[in-house]
């Protein structure tokens, strides 16, 4: 779905892999701050997504240029098949963006997080249509 391109972050910043030769096709250097940061690529590699701060960061596949940054926190996210929206997840809330606006265009009806104690994870999945979003969290207790 991505046109056979991968991408990774780790220490150093966001890297756009060829999945097929394996080549470095571009390295963003960007400070990933999460311990597991999230991230996304678009259709071909056009665009690269990794949330990064408080923030979703839009980079430029072919150049690694910063083009758009989205001012919202995200547990997780996803990129729809249009490659013109995202769908994000955090501690309150499920919503859809558009990446080229910057807005957020709905909140999903029927989301609910729940009142856990103890840490919290939460995580999306898009079915293979693009057309269902599904969330899950993996609840931890402490011990002690």
């Amino acid at each position: 779905p991505c046109g056979g391109k991968v991408v990774t972050a780790g220490n150093g910043g966001l890297f756009l892999w060829n999945a097929a030769t394996g080549a470095l096709d571009l390295h963003v250097g960007v400070q990933v701050t999460r311990r597991r940061p999230r991230v996304a690529v678009s259709r071909g590699g056009a665009r690269l997504f990794a949330n990064v701060g408080g923030s979703i960061m839009v980079w430029e596949g072919g150049t690694g240029r910063l083009s758009r940054t989205i001012s919202v926190y995200a547990d997780d996210f996803v990129l729809l098949p249009d490659g013109r929206r995202l769908v994000v997840v955090s501690d309150m809330s499920a919503t859809v963006w558009d990446i080229q606006a910057g807005l957020m265009l709905q909140t999903l009806r029927g989301f609910h997080y729940g009142n856990f104690r103890g840490f919290s994870r939460l995580t999306l999945a898009l079915s293979a249509s693009g057309d269902a979003v599904a969330t899950c969290s993996t609840v931890r207790r402490l011990v002690g």
